[in-house]
């Protein structure tokens, strides 16, 4: 009875670590999805004030293929305490073990400031995973506030008036812009200039403005008697002495129409 009891004690506990066994062969046969990298970048551009570049990578750690289509999400937000709002979707099939995906894309923001990014595949759960720990990565990152773009805009010239000894009175209006994303702090020179009769041109008046924040103009205008010629054309160079830091510098230059003389 001593070895009867001893040998039915054997066959459950041999019994027993068969099968804890393959629940653990079982476990550790599924697929394990992860995300392994994420980053944001600026991107080089003058079309909007913030465009980021946003890539990631996912791997299946596991050891079996995850043999369903899978969603694998990029969430973002502003503040720490907000809520997450869906940024993209990128589908994926069935991954194999060491088998991977690299997503990338490139969105457009408003301004600069700090923004939290999170991946998370395999958002909707339709994967059987070994862990369901590792799905999600995230990012904080900070862009700068943005960078001023100065321009001149809707540069007009036209004679006002005649004196009777021949000089004639020209006025000349103009707008510096801002249409950068950033504020011109500090103070910037813009320049006006003259060309008579298709010559070179030479200084008339300079002026200092400072602190243009985005989106706003300052206007200029300016009155000059002129003698001796037969057409006028003004030019304007704004952030003349490049004392700000700019996002374009291509676009400070400004000719105006030519401004011809009444017979």
């Amino acid at each position: 009875m001593i070895h009867q009891r001893h040998g039915l004690f054997l066959s459950a506990a041999l019994g027993f670590l068969f099968l804890s066994t393959a629940v653990r062969v079982e476990a550790l046969t599924k697929p394990d999805l992860k995300v392994t990298e994420l980053t944001a970048e600026r991107q080089t551009t003058t079309s909007v004030p913030l465009q980021i570049k946003v890539a990631l990578r996912i791997l299946n750690v596991g050891t079996a293929t995850g043999a369903v289509t899978f969603q694998t999400r990029l969430y973002y937000k502003t503040s720490s305490s907000a809520a997450w709002q869906t940024l993209y979707d990128w589908s994926s099939g069935a991954l194999g073990p060491n088998g991977g995906a690299y997503y990338s894309r490139t969105f457009d923001f408003t301004e600069g400031g700090t923004y939290y990014f999170k991946a998370e595949v395999d958002a909707d759960k339709n994967v059987a995973e070994y862990s369901e720990g590792n799905n999600t990565k995230t990012l904080t990152k900070t862009f700068a506030a943005g960078t001023p773009d100065l321009t001149p805009e809707n540069l007009v010239a036209a004679i006002t008036s005649t004196s009777s000894s021949g000089a004639s009175y020209v006025k000349v209006e103009w707008d510096v812009k801002n249409i950068g994303d950033g504020k011109a702090a500090g103070s910037f020179v813009t320049v006006l200039y003259v060309s008579r009769n298709g010559g070179s041109y030479a200084e008339v008046q300079r002026y200092t403005r400072s602190n243009l924040d985005k989106n706003l103009s300052f206007h200029f205008s300016r009155s000059a008697s002129f003698t001796d010629f037969n057409s006028l054309r003004f030019k304007v160079i704004t952030d003349a002495t490049y004392l700000i830091h700019e996002r374009m510098e291509g676009n400070n230059t400004l000719h105006s129409n030519a401004v011809t003389k009444q017979p």
